[in-house]
């Protein structure tokens, strides 16, 4: 099954979708446990510097693009990643990047859940017959681009085209 834009973005925001045939879709966002920034190169790598630790040198792999990022109580080494060394992108490109950087390192990535539910079981609660899941999604999302990303994890699924 393919969704419309504007089911994709119904689902992103209100977390259920009926689709028909008493079937509903069930969206949720969960922390993703087993993805770090460094598991990607889009974001470059970082190296955590310790509480009391200066370290005024950049760690091995860090060249003169590498800048210091402060999160939340924690400061890390941010090596950018190759392409902006290439001139490819603005100063605005870059300050985006070194906040998405921040907002990673400060609360993780996600794991957005799709769960194809019909009917309920004893207790009333929906019983799933089939689900999707993708990791790695970056924290502050927009409820369009939550409906894109869900729209492609509804079409690799198992969801019956309905009339």
């Amino acid at each position: 099954m393919e969704l419309t834009k504007e089911q994709g973005y119904e689902l992103a925001r209100h977390g259920t979708l009926d689709i028909g045939d008493g079937m509903t879709l069930r969206f949720r966002e969960d922390q993703d446990a087993y993805t770090t920034i460094n598991d990607y190169d889009y974001l470059g790598k970082v190296s955590p510097i310790g509480r009391h630790d200066y370290q005024p040198t950049r760690p091995d792999g860090f060249d003169g693009m590498a800048e210091k990022v402060s999160t939340q109580g924690d400061t890390f080494w941010w090596q950018p990643p190759d392409y902006l060394r290439k001139g490819w992108v603005t100063y605005e490109h870059k300050a985006t990047l070194r906040q998405a950087v921040r907002d990673v390192l400060d609360y993780g990535y996600q794991v957005f859940v799709v769960e194809l539910c019909k009917g309920v079981d004893a207790y009333g609660n929906p019983i799933v017959i089939d689900y999707g899941c993708l990791g790695g999604i970056e924290p502050f999302m927009s409820d369009e681009d939550k409906g894109e990303t869900l729209r492609d994890i509804v079409y690799e699924m198992n969801v019956p085209e309905l009339v």
